[in-house]
């Protein structure tokens, strides 16, 4: 069974996105396995229940990536700032949480499908457009300085700050916020 849509889906022709309202024990399983794949250290099981947890939240809002076998191949995780975790304040004491603004917690898309930009545009835009409709006004994440430009030319984000070796990865990253 289909999941609810409240926004119209963005397609590419070769994938879309869209909000995932209610997710199913398959969408759920197809995100843990991206989650696995995507990143360059290895995910904990706590980390990978941390994740399904959040996506299950009605508070946060996912976007999914579907390809043409409507597997799901990249997602967008945003959550009210309010409810951020304890461990991002930590690393980042300057972040000010407020009603207004969506934190987005974590965005991967499966390496087979990265490198396409309007991929990451159809994610960025099925969360931005129900983050506005929810009245979020601001939209705040840490990305890599790498990522920067995709999102300032989606959604005219602007560094605030940067933060060094982002949680021991080696990397900085940049406080962004947008609207």
């Amino acid at each position: 069974m289909e999941n609810p849509i409240e926004s119209p889906e963005k397609s590419n022709g070769k994938t879309k996105s869209e909000l995932l309202l209610i997710p199913n024990d398959q969408e759920l399983s197809q995100i843990r396995e991206i989650e696995q794949n995507t990143f360059d250290w290895e995910v904990s099981e706590e980390d990978l229940n941390e994740l399904i947890n959040k996506v299950k939240d009605p508070k946060n809002i996912t976007a999914v990536l579907k390809n043409s076998e409507h597997e799901i191949v990249g997602y967008i995780v945003g959550m009210p700032s309010m409810d951020l975790d304890a461990e991002i304040l930590a690393e980042d004491p300057e972040l000010q949480p407020s009603a207004e603004k969506l934190y987005i917690e974590t965005l991967a898309i499966a390496e087979k499908y990265r490198g396409d930009l309007s991929q990451i545009k159809g994610l960025l835009g099925a969360i931005f457009d129900k983050a506005r409709e929810d009245g979020y006004t601001v939209i705040a994440a840490h990305v890599p300085q790498e990522h920067f430009a995709l999102y300032e030319r989606f959604f005219n984000a602007k560094n605030m700050r940067t933060l060094k070796d982002w949680f021991g990865s080696g990397e900085d990253h940049y406080y962004i916020e947008g609207s």
